[in-house]
């Protein structure tokens, strides 16, 4: 073995490499603190979000735009000196200064920006250059113009004439874009108005915006408040709806007598419930033409002669009830009676121009089984209920097969002996 190394150490060009190496080495190890490779070689970095901006320049002066209030850094060292400064965090800054800068556009990098962090790291920006322009600084009073979003005025709404917190607002920014600023803009979101039907007025705060006259935003200024508050005073232009109860799941009873929980009055058979609705005029005229908005409640529940269940409302698109979609109602219930009746069949909807051929008395009505409860059935009148044919889809002459409705405001089941009628529409 002992030969062997003593072999490998009279090779001179073994003895050369093995030179070189150590020399090397012990190069790297006296330059340490040095040396840019061997730092480099074991150097950390670190990323650091959110380090503020301090900008120095004429602020009475000038204005200036493009620099952000913080941005991202990386800081590098070695691995004691980055660990340690990252802890300090908080503390880190970044000032650029403009001083003595006349109006103009400037790129700003790493070579403008001083960082404020601990010594023995290094820093650089995260982000791109910063393209900086800086204008003649000019404050400018603007009358605010109030706008309107989800405007419901056609949907059962009628607004008062609004109250502005303030009526102008004082904007600074650089005089390039202060002239190009055409209107300062306040916008009010009328949808909010339903959420509290039962106030008459209700303060909303509108953020604001500038825009140029082409309607683009104008960026880059300041305002000396960003939101003002709007108070609008409102109320409901309401219609009386006749209320359609519908009871669906199994009791061997049926409701006698229906009214809403918490009424002190006694309920009493057939009474009629309205409700008040407000919203567009095709689906107010959609319930009224239907007789009322149908209120809907399971009585599988209910046990015994009286009981209390929730209603939901089946309303069209647009239509609001001013009390809200759900009922509580107080119920009688009794044992049940049938009885048929032979009624005549209405028309409605058939459309100007058009009329219907006449039809033979028998045909024109029909036999109608119908079940409620004792005290319903036995006070039952031709007048409680409506037997009615639909022909607002009707658009010209001819014979058609119409499907037969029926309509009650009475708790009551109805059977038809026939659900169609023929009819024959002629053009006047």
């Amino acid at each position: 073995m002992l030969e062997k190394i003593s072999e490998i150490l009279k090779n001179k060009n073994i003895l050369k490499v093995m030179s070189f190496t150590i020399a090397l080495l012990m190069f790297l190890i006296i330059s340490e603190t040095g040396n840019p490779f061997w730092k480099d070689f074991f150097r950390e970095v670190k990323y650091i979000e959110n380090v503020p901006i301090n900008v120095i320049y004429e602020e009475e002066e000038y204005f200036v735009s493009g620099i952000p209030n913080q941005i991202p850094i990386e800081i590098s060292g070695n691995e004691n000196q980055v660990t340690a400064a990252e802890k300090q965090k908080s503390t880190f800054s970044i000032q650029i200064d403009l001083s003595g800068r006349t109006p103009g556009e400037y790129t700003i990098g790493n070579e403008g920006m001083k960082f404020n962090i601990p010594s023995g790291v290094d820093a650089n920006s995260a982000v791109a250059d910063l393209n900086v322009d800086i204008q003649e600084r000019v404050e400018k009073e603007f009358i605010i113009d109030l706008n309107y979003v989800n405007n419901n005025v056609s949907n059962g709404i009628i607004f008062e004439n609004p109250v502005l917190s303030e009526s102008s607002v004082t904007v600074v920014g650089g005089n390039k874009n202060i002239d190009k600023i055409a209107a300062i803009k306040a916008f009010v979101d009328l949808g909010e108005i339903t959420d509290n039907k039962e106030e008459n007025k209700k303060t909303l705060t509108s953020k604001l915006v500038a825009y140029d006259k082409t309607g683009n935003v104008v960026n880059n200024i300041t305002f000396s408040q960003e939101t003002i508050e709007v108070t609008i005073g409102y109320k409901f232009e309401t219609q009386s709806i006749p209320v359609i109860f519908e009871f669906t799941g199994q009791n061997t009873m049926f409701v006698n007598s229906i009214c809403p929980a918490g009424e002190t009055t006694e309920c009493v058979v057939n009474q009629q419930i309205n409700v008040n609705a407000f919203g567009s005029d095709e689906g107010l005229k959609e319930l009224t033409s239907a007789g009322g908005v149908v209120y809907t409640a399971n009585i599988s529940n209910i046990k015994g002669e009286t009981g209390t269940i929730t209603a939901f409302a089946t309303l069209p698109n647009g239509v609001t009830i001013l009390d809200g979609n759900m009922m509580e109602l107080n119920l009688t219930l009794e044992k049940g009676e049938t009885i048929n009746q032979n009624l005549l069949v209405e028309t409605t909807g058939l459309a100007s121009g058009l009329s219907i051929q006449a039809i033979d008395e028998l045909e024109a009505r029909v036999n109608v089984e119908i079940t409620g409860s004792a005290s319903i059935i036995k006070n039952f009148q031709a007048q409680d209920i409506k037997v009615f044919i639909d022909l607002s889809e009707i658009t010209g002459s001819g014979t058609y097969q119409i499907p037969i409705q029926i309509i009650s405001r009475l708790p009551i089941d109805t059977k038809l002996e026939n659900q169609i009628i023929t009819i024959n529409v002629v053009g006047e």
